[in-house]
């Protein structure tokens, strides 16, 4: 991004911008774009040019460096601290829904398949190479239709042909701003989201899949747009960030990037004094390039950025509980039993809807709790197969061992979905992680694609043992969303 232009009116960047841009603008009568220019000059705001860099000339800002270890980065710009990431508050989409979005320009979306759609396109005249900024759109738009079943946008990833018609469709309907030529191709994030949700439109998913952007001309936003990732990546939803000049040479700056994880890193002063906590991004560079990249965060304060956030939304959503199968997941006395056989037997809700269910060592015990126990002589395998009447989407539900004294070790505990060629592991628990207090369990959010109909909670344990039931896992207010 420069600080002039001949295709963007100042005044429609700053009504894209944050209140606080607008005022701040007001406040300092940077009403034009040479008055903006004057005024990145006045706050010697560093602005990059990665020619220069690569000659060798280059600012040395460091925030929007790719980072491939983020410990080592540590270590080397904070070494006066012991480094440990806090797992608690490290997370990706595929903790959600098994996946991240592909790298763009790799073997699974191919450079190919881009210029033949710049052809089709007829855009020659405006990007040499597609632009980042869709390039980021095509991947999104892959990550719904490959992994969370959203066909309509592509049928086939996989193919070339359905590719190629992709990438056309967001090349035709991408507006593109003329910064230097055909090579210094830009595309502002509210028109990355318009693109976004017409292709979305075309494809009859605009109730239901939809883009939101933000941007902010003199950054400040860290806080904000943190929280807004965070957010969306516990919900297995990749967020794409959008960056200019403002932040620096490196790999992350002047580009579109489809982030997909958060990390959280508490440094220890070695020699006393308070603990420094930093936080990271990890996102798809879409160059083709095999490696997974990292980011500091600290670029989310950086001016000339912007995010934008994508929601689902689900017509249908209902809750069970695990009293639900208190009257069926018992045995003839109506007491809790962990049956040594596979018992399958409707579940009728409250609200009228019936499950299909098969369980194995799987019981409602202490008139109280849905229980799970793979560890007992003679067992090893514990499960609850649901059939719904519906399709399940989306899946939040409470889990936690019974108590400490589980013998977990050996033990593992999956969300399955399943196919027409059968059960595919989908999510895996970390049972060492998870609380093991059954009152006060974890809530869990899991994504299938939209097609699927039957899940299974599966334990195991390597070596059951032992003439109690132990393993323990229970399961409680499930919630399902589907459209």
């Amino acid at each position: 991004m420069v600080s002039s232009s001949s295709t963007v009116d100042f005044t429609t960047i700053l009504n894209h911008s944050t209140s606080s841009d607008v005022s701040f603008a007001n406040a300092n009568n940077i009403g034009e774009w040479n008055d903006y220019g004057d005024y990145l000059i006045t706050q010697n705001v560093k602005m990059s040019n990665k020619d220069d860099k690569e000659n060798g000339n280059g600012n040395d800002s460091f925030v929007s460096d790719s980072i491939l270890d983020v410990k080592e980065y540590l270590e080397d710009k904070y070494s006066d601290y012991y480094w440990i990431c806090n797992d608690d508050e490290c997370a990706l989409t595929s903790d959600v829904s098994s996946n991240i979005p592909i790298e763009m320009q790799s073997s699974a979306f191919p450079r190919t398949d881009i210029e033949e759609a710049i052809t089709a396109a007829n855009v020659e005249g405006y990007t040499s190479y597609g632009g980042c900024g869709p390039i980021a759109a095509m991947g999104i738009s892959d990550y719904f239709a490959r992994y969370l079943g959203y066909d309509e946008i592509i049928d086939n990833p996989t193919g070339s042909d359905s590719r190629v018609i992709l990438a056309t469709e967001v090349l035709t309907h991408t507006h593109f701003s003329i910064f230097g030529g055909v090579d210094n191709t830009l595309v502002w994030p509210w028109d990355y989201s318009s693109c976004f949700n017409e292709v979305l439109s075309n494809h009859d998913l605009s109730n239901i899949i939809h883009a939101s952007d933000q941007w902010t001309l003199f950054g400040g936003e860290q806080a904000n747009y943190w929280n807004q990732i965070v957010e969306n990546i516990d919900q297995g939803l990749p967020v794409t960030m959008f960056t200019g000049q403002a932040c620096g040479d490196g790999d992350f700056s002047q580009h579109y990037t489809n982030i997909y994880g958060y990390d959280t890193w508490i440094g220890i002063p070695n020699n006393g004094g308070e603990r420094l906590t930093k936080n990271f991004i990890k996102a798809r560079l879409n160059w083709g390039r095999d490696s997974e990249y990292y980011c500091d965060a600290d670029i989310l304060n950086c001016g000339q950025l912007g995010i934008i956030t994508y929601d689902v939304n689900y017509a249908n959503l209902y809750s069970f509980f695990d009293y639900d199968f208190a009257e069926e997941f018992v045995n003839d006395a109506g007491g809790g039993q962990y049956f040594y056989y596979t018992i399958n037997e409707p579940v009728s809700l409250s609200n009228g809807k019936t499950l299909q269910t098969s369980r194995l060592r799987t019981s409602y015990i202490e008139n109280k709790y849905l229980v799970l126990s793979p560890k007992r002589n003679g067992a090893g395998l514990a499960y609850l197969d649901i059939l719904f009447p519906h399709s399940v989407s989306k899946l939040t539900f409470d889990c936690s061992l019974w108590s400490d004294l589980e013998g977990i070790y050996g033990e593992t505990f999956i969300v399955q979905y399943y196919d027409s060629t059968g059960f595919k592991d989908h999510i895996e628990i970390d049972l060492n992680n998870l609380s093991h207090l059954k009152d006060y369990p974890d809530e869990f959010t899991v994504l299938f694609s939209k097609d699927v109909t039957r899940i299974r909670f599966c334990a195991t344990h390597n070596s059951p043992s032992g003439s109690r039931n132990k393993g323990r896992v229970c399961l409680d207010n499930f919630l399902v969303e589907y459209n």
